[in-house]
């Protein structure tokens, strides 16, 4: 049986900010839809990266990064 796992609270709201969106964002567009103080670019992509290495998000190059949730 597999366990379901928790994110943490720092991926939840990307997540949420993603699934609320009408479209695939840009980091730079998800920096806006996150809710509360503006997070280091660096500290965004970082969480990214851990959601896509835990295949929640994808990402596609149109002449910047986009996340997209994962189906």
């Amino acid at each position: 049986m597999s366990k379901i796992k928790r994110l943490p609270d720092a991926e939840l709201e990307i997540m949420n900010a993603l699934w609320d969106a009408d479209a695939p964002l840009t980091a730079a567009e998800l920096e806006t839809a996150l809710p509360g103080p503006p997070r280091a670019r660096t500290t965004l992509l970082t969480l990214l990266a851990r959601l896509e290495e835990k295949g929640c998000v994808t990402r596609e190059s149109r002449g910047g990064a986009t996340s997209t949730p994962s189906p």
